[in-house]
Order: structure tokens, then C-alpha cells, then sequence
């Protein structure tokens, strides 16, 4: 339940929404709102600055371009909510439910709170990272540049066109998203699951994906420069026409061999991907299909590639297995 005071706040806010005479805009920045419930309520364009709304109600509550900066969302019910460009920078999400939620647009950027004690110091208002769990959602177009996600779940989630450049996304679970057309430069997926998803398109320039789950995953048209693919694990992946000529594989002690800890690609398809130069010795390419693919000076040596489909591709210069 929220208080009389709440309620006279939100029909207020909606009259300056609408323009009407006697509005003014909601301003809950600060306030301890834990455990109220404002299922279904218009917070468009609200300020929440801080607010600590951990455990609340917050059911399909519209968020549009609200300011949520550095407010506390821990364990709150999400779902349906549509927090579509909003300010999330610094906010706490851990445990928060955000099924079915909106945040196309949404700023999930680190930011930092400082608040004034009593005693005249200062003092963090958000010291937990963050962490999204979200089914079937979208962030669609949400910029998470530098955005800490370490073990989020993020299964089955619309993020095409999404921002993550640099975003910690390490053990999370991407597993069937949709991440076509996202900037995921620099950004850390070393132990997460990305088993089915579609990376399109994807900007993976210096990612990091050590002992990654990419069963499955769709690369078309996807450049892989600078992606140090040691351990990652591309069993049936779909790469046609990826451009992965400036991939490594290293094995433990960083050197380009791949024999130590190789790459499995076992049944990719690879056809008309360009592969020029790069460095897969060592690799499990077992099935592979490198139909029309450029594989000029390239290093398969010391691979496995039973069964794999050569028909068209360029081996010029090409290191192959003895």
C-alpha cells in the first residue's frame, strides 16, 4: 500500500503531465519507499534520485525518461515496467524481477551517489554492483557501456542495438538473446553463456570470451578482431561471412598456439567467412564448414578437421594438418 501523501504526490504529477492547472512533478529522490507498492502508476519523467525502493511493487509502472540515478531497486517486481530511457546509471537491480520490462533506450551506466551524514562527512549511497535478471525483455538500444553485470540473467532478452562497450558481463547467462547490431567492444564474457544467441553484426572487437558458452551462436556478418577465442567453445556456431581473420587463440601462457587450450568449432559454419591469417592451430574443426571461405595463410596446423568442407574455399599460403 502507498500513504495518502503518495497518492496526492502521483495525481499531481499526472496533472503536469497532462499541463493541467495545480501539477507539479513528482519528486521521490531520497525517500525510504521500501516494500510500498505502486503497481501501474505513471512515473514518466519522475525524479527517484536515490530513492530506496528495495523489495517494492513496482508492476507494470510507467518509468518513461524517469530519473532513477542511483536508486535502490533491489528485489523489486519489474515486470511489464516500462523503463524505457530512463537514467539507471549507478541504480542497484540485484534480484530485481524485470520479465517482460522495457528498457529501450536506458542509461545502465556506473554512477556513484554521494550523500551527506550528520556529522558533516560524506558517504556512498549504491555500494553493490549490479546485476539484471530479465526474461524475455527488452533493452533494446539500452546504453550499458561499462555497465557491471557479472552473473546476470539475461536469457531470451531483445539487447539488438544495445551499448555494452566495456560492460563486465562475466558468468552471465545471454543464452537465446537477441544481441544483433550491439557494440560489445571490449566487454568481458569470460565464463558466461551465450549458448543460441544472435550476435549478428555484433562489434566484438577486443571482447573477451575465455571458456565462453557459444554453442550455437549466430555471427553473421560479425568481426571478430582482436577476439582472443582460448577456450571458447563455438560447437554448431553459424559464422557465414564473419570476418574472424584477426581472431587468437592462445593456450595458458598466452602464446598464439592454441595446442594447449584450443578453440572448439566442431560442426561451425564458417563458409564464406574470412579467415585469412588467422590463428586456429590447434583447434577442434571437426565438420566445419569452410565452403567459400578465404583461408589464405591461415594456421590450422596441428587441428582436427574430420569431415570438414573445403568445396570453394582459398588455401593459399594455408597451414594445414599433416
Amino acid at each position: 500500500m502507498i500513504t495518502q501523501e503518495i497518492q496526492l504526490t502521483l495525481a499531481r504529477h499526472q496533472r503536469w503531465l497532462d499541463g493541467n492547472p495545480g501539477g507539479a512533478r513528482a519528486n521521490f529522490s531520497l525517500q525510504e519507499l521500501e516494500g510500498m507498492d505502486f503497481g501501474g502508476a505513471n512515473l514518466t519523467q519522475a525524479k527517484l534520485t536515490g530513492a530506496q525502493l528495495s523489495e517494492a511493487m513496482l508492476s507494470k509502472v510507467n518509468f518513461h525518461k524517469a530519473d532513477l540515478f542511483a536508486a535502490d531497486l533491489r528485489n523489486t517486481d519489474l515486470t511489464g515496467a516500462d523503463l524505457s530511457n530512463c537514467d539507471l546509471r549507478g541504480t542497484q537491480l540485484r534480484g530485481a524481477d524485470l520479465t517482460d520490462a522495457n528498457l529501450f533506450g536506458a542509461d545502465l551506466r556506473d554512477g556513484t551517489l554521494m550523500t551527506a551524514n550528520e556529522d558533516g562527512g560524506t558517504s556512498v549511497a549504491n555500494a553493490e554492483m549490479s546485476s539484471l535478471e530479465l526474461e524475455r525483455g527488452s533493452l533494446k538500444g539500452a546504453n550499458l557501456s561499462g555497465a557491471r553485470l557479472a552473473s546476470s540473467v539475461l536469457t531470451q532478452t531483445d539487447l539488438s542495438g544495445a551499448i555494452l562497450t566495456n560492460a563486465v558481463l562475466t558468468d552471465a547467462d545471454l543464452s537465446g538473446s537477441l544481441l544483433d547490431g550491439a557494440d560489445l567492444s571490449g566487454a568481458d564474457l569470460s565464463g558466461a553463456n551465450l549458448e543460441g544467441a544472435n550476435l549478428g553484426s555484433v562489434n566484438l572487437k577486443g571482447v573477451i570470451v575465455a571458456n565462453t558458452n557459444m554453442r550455437g551462436v549466430k555471427l553473421a556478418n560479425t568481426s571478430m578482431e582482436g577476439v582472443d577465442l582460448s577456450g571458447a567453445d563455438l560447437t554448431e556456431a553459424s559464422q557465414s561471412e564473419a570476418d574472424i581473420s584477426a581472431a587468437d587463440i592462445k593456450d595458458r601462457d598466452g602464446n598464439s598456439t592454441g595446442r594447449s587450450w584450443p578453440a572448439n568449432l566442431t560442426d561451425a559454419n564458417l563458409s564464406r567467412s574470412n579467415l585469412a591469417a588467422a590463428l586456429l592451430c590447434g583447434a577442434n574443426l571437426s565438420g566445419c564448414n569452410f565452403n567459400g571461405a578465404n583461408l589464405r595463410g591461415a594456421d590450422l596446423s596441428d587441428s582436427a578437421i574430420d569431415g570438414a568442407k573445403l568445396q570453394g574455399a582459398i588455401i593459399t599460403e594455408a597451414k594445414l594438418p599433416s
